[in-house]
């Protein structure tokens, strides 16, 4: 086969003539009006961009789409820039393609907005909310132009601005730029009586189906939950089951996951009304039309999700007594499913802590938390926000535990205070995915920032008293791992740079221990609450590769240098 440069087989399906960086360069050097400091911030811009990417500046076009989906990829942090600069140096490459007219300026002017508009923009500018012109502004003009009239404004307006953006705009995400805009319109319709009363619909970026369960056949619903209460109380003294009790954190999971496939069954053809057992769920057809929907998703591949699905359906046909010929069907199908997991970590995880080993990167991220709090004194709700999710960082460092126990620390129950001064951060083996339990002492400095944040988070976060570490507004409970996660992972990205979710605190932390004591499986697997060894064998095997060629290099060199 012809070898082609990958450079080309990317540009293949651009348009014929599309501009490259390099033409734009040369176009900005030969424009006599421009601003020397302009043109040098532009040019400036373009190549950096291209450096980032990876590319010569002749290799990079100048098409959003293609542009947007590679810089979104990209972390600051691996290249030692700051978010701002980032934000700055991709904005003068902007401006150089829209100073040569292959993108559109930002039209921001009240003046360009037709009369309906502009007097609707003017409540807007008036209420004076920071929040509502950066968000709304753009979609505003974007129907103004469009001749779409403010009563016309549906979400139908909504899909051609993503399209719109997709296609002729430059940015991290058009999805997240969307759903903000929405979020901001109905808003609008709730503070301004004048504002069209028009509510938006906010696409949610999960595509999950799921019903609730009285939707379904009450007979269905009834066979549901008695199915996991057999499976929390399978007969120790049962011979014959080969089944063991399921831990109440597999529980949780299960149910989620079987209730998601009846809804998928249901998706794909089948009438609510007949899905009237647990023997019609696991139906084979049933099953395969359920599993066909979870493959299309999933560019027709099996997956972790859809392999344990069909191992899941197994498992309930065995529960049920479900008869031997529909046995052999779905054993048949979980076989052709079956997911191989790779070994150790996944590419993305092993980029992401490679960026971590660095110096200065590892410094950014241990000292955010308490730069964090010295530069928000509690005096609002968003120095109480920020405050809030630099405990919750400082913890994961310390304590690399799972999203869902850091989101559900209750502080009678969780946090240990003994009378000598000393903290402990602890959870019980039930509140653990390996039911062993958990203990980190805090440090001193840790607890100091701890009871500054629990004193002076009240009334902006909850009211006093209130039991929960990470609480919901209302006070009535405690914030989800997913928008604790979503919270941290966006405030370290915009403060330091950096790419780091929840879990990959996890990973950062077994790097540590296995940078410092190469080998030391046991300790890390004991900081980590895995089950057995072999797990942490398993995931963290080639951390070790970078440390070992580390220290394999110190040697050959000390030996080419005479034992020097």
């Amino acid at each position: 086969m012809k070898q082609i440069p990958l450079e080309q087989i990317e540009q293949a399906l651009l348009p014929q003539g599309t501009v490259m960086f390099a033409n734009v360069i040369t176009a900005l050097d030969s424009d006599e009006e421009l601003n020397v400091v302009r043109r040098r911030d532009m040019v400036s811009g373009l190549r950096q961009v291209a450096k980032v990417l990876g590319r010569d500046p002749k290799d990079v076009p100048c098409h959003a789409a293609w542009l947007q989906a590679r810089l979104s990829k990209i972390s600051p942090a691996t290249y030692n820039l700051s978010h701002k600069t980032w934000q700055n140096v991709q904005s003068n490459a902007k401006a150089a393609m829209v100073q040569v007219g292959i993108l559109n300026g930002k039209i921001s002017r009240k003046a360009d907005l037709t009369e309906e508009w502009q007097a609707l923009w003017q409540l807007i500018l008036d209420a004076k909310n920071p929040s509502l012109p950066p968000t709304l502004g753009r979609f505003v003009h974007f129907c103004s132009r469009l001749d779409i009239r403010p009563t016309e404004v549906n979400d139908g307006a909504v899909a051609s601005y993503l399209a719109a953006l997709v296609a002729t705009e430059i940015r991290k995400s058009p999805y997240v730029t969307v759903r903000a805009t929405v979020s901001s319109w109905n808003q609008a319709t709730r503070l301004f009586s004048e504002w069209p009363q028009i509510t938006l619909n906010r696409e949610s970026q999960r595509k999950q189906i799921i019903r609730p369960l009285s939707d379904f056949p009450k007979s269905f619903e009834q066979a549901f939950n008695a199915l996991f209460i057999t499976f929390s109380q399978t007969d120790p003294l049962d011979f014959d089951s080969e089944l063991k009790p399921l831990r109440p954190y597999s529980i949780f999971q299960y149910r989620r996951q079987l209730q998601r496939f009846a809804a998928e069954v249901i998706a794909g053809g089948l009438a609510i009304g007949d899905m009237t057992s647990l023997h019609v769920l696991c139906n084979p057809t049933n099953a395969e039309l359920g599993l066909r929907r979870m493959l299309a998703r999933n560019a027709n591949k099996t997956s972790v999700d859809i392999s344990g699905m069909a191992r899941l359906l197994c498992r309930v046909a065995r529960t049920i007594n479900a008869d031997k010929a529909v046995l052999t069907s779905l054993n048949k199908l979980a076989d052709r499913l079956a997911y191989n997991a790779p070994r150790g970590m996944t590419q993305k995880n092993r980029t992401r802590l490679r960026v971590l080993r660095d110096d200065a990167v590892q410094s950014k991220l241990l000292n955010w938390p308490s730069v964090a709090f010295r530069r928000h004194q509690a005096q609002s709700k968003r120095d109480a926000l920020v405050r809030e999710e630099a405990i919750a960082t400082i913890l994961l460092l310390y304590c690399p535990v799972r999203g869902k126990n850091l989101a559900s620390i209750h502080l009678d129950h969780n946090i240990k205070r003994l009378g000598d001064g000393r903290v402990f951060l602890t959870f019980e083996e039930e509140e653990t995915k390996t039911e062993r339990p958990q203990e980190f002492e805090l440090p001193p400095d840790v607890v100091k920032m701890l009871d500054l944040h629990l004193a002076t988070r009240s009334p902006f976060l909850c009211q006093p008293a209130n039991p929960w570490l990470f609480p919901l507004r209302n006070s009535l409970g405690h914030i989800s791992r997913g928008a604790l996660a979503a919270r941290i992972k966006a405030r370290l990205f915009k403060e330091t740079g950096i790419e780091m979710n929840t879990h990959l605190f996890r990973h950062f932390g077994a790097m540590i221990v296995l940078d410092s004591q190469p080998g030391a499986y046991e300790l890390a697997r004991q900081l980590l609450g895995h089950s057995q060894v072999s797990r942490t064998i398993s995931v963290y095997s080639g951390l070790e590769t970078y440390t070992a060629a580390g220290l394999f290099a110190e040697i050959v060199t000390t030996k080419r240098n005479g034992g020097r």
